[in-house]
């Protein structure tokens, strides 16, 4: 389940102004159960600063597939930078971020969010199987807040559906390189102007956002219907054809 306060909370503290506690810091590591999730959820909110205008899904699967999460992060590295290059040939424009995982059958999938010059879905097929992978999609988004909490709906999880906060983000972490999610250098921005990285973005989206309706408990949970999270406990395992 998910943790109460921060298991690591270093010796400051800082002061509630709600409240007028002094409460500990927390330590802000991926890797902890409590700040982990809660990263994720000022990251999903600064992918909505950023206004990515298309969903995309890179896929693979066979007996073939690494049984080494390192090897698989490092496939789907190659792919989705291999097909943003290609995307981006003759001066086009195609900023992403993305995330791995695996489905609840063990297939991995790359989820990319992106804005930029429009693709035609025929031509992000051929240029994502030219580029390593079996299987690519691209479609418009149509409702930004839930894709962004999509793409990362595992390490989202401890929060929205109290799972361990532990496990999950080991998973997340494994399959994605240590990192929480991967991202082209121009991607992050606040309307028209560029942000250098997503820690400001995430700075940024956490004050336009007070200023914003969160959604609803019910939301939420209507937003997840139908979403399917691999076996945790299980770690990665390959699927096969």
């Amino acid at each position: 389940m998910e943790s109460e306060g921060c298991p690591n909370a270093t010796g400051s503290t800082w002061l509630d102004r709600r409240t007028g506690e002094r409460k500990p810091r927390a330590c802000g590591r991926l890797r902890c159960p409590f700040c982990g999730p809660r990263l994720a959820l000022s990251t999903a909110n600064a992918i909505v600063l950023a206004a990515p205008s298309c969903s995309a899904v890179l896929t693979t699967w066979g007996s073939d597939l690494p049984s080494e999460p390192e090897l698989l992060f490092r496939l789907f590295v190659k792919s989705v930078n291999a097909t943003a290059a290609e995307l981006r040939s003759g001066g086009r424009t195609w900023e992403y971020c993305w995330t791995l995982e695996v489905s609840s059958t063990g297939i991995p999938n790359a989820h990319v969010l992106a804005w930029g010059d429009p693709v035609a879905p025929a031509r992000f097929s051929r240029v994502a199987i030219s580029a390593g992978v079996r299987w690519g999609d691209v479609q418009p988004i149509r409702h930004l807040p839930l894709l962004a909490r999509y793409v990362l709906k595992l390490p989202l999880a401890p929060l929205d559906l109290g799972l361990d906060g532990e496990a999950c983000m080991a998973l997340h972490l494994t399959l994605n390189g240590g990192k929480l999610l991967h991202s082209s250098r121009r991607f992050w921005r606040n309307g028209a102007r560029g942000l250098p990285g997503v820690r400001v973005a995430r700075a940024v989206a956490r004050r336009s956002h007070r200023r914003g309706r969160r959604p609803s408990p019910e939301e939420l949970a209507e937003w997840r219907k139908g979403w399917r999270l691999p076996e945790i406990a299980a770690g990665y395992r390959a699927s096969p054809e």
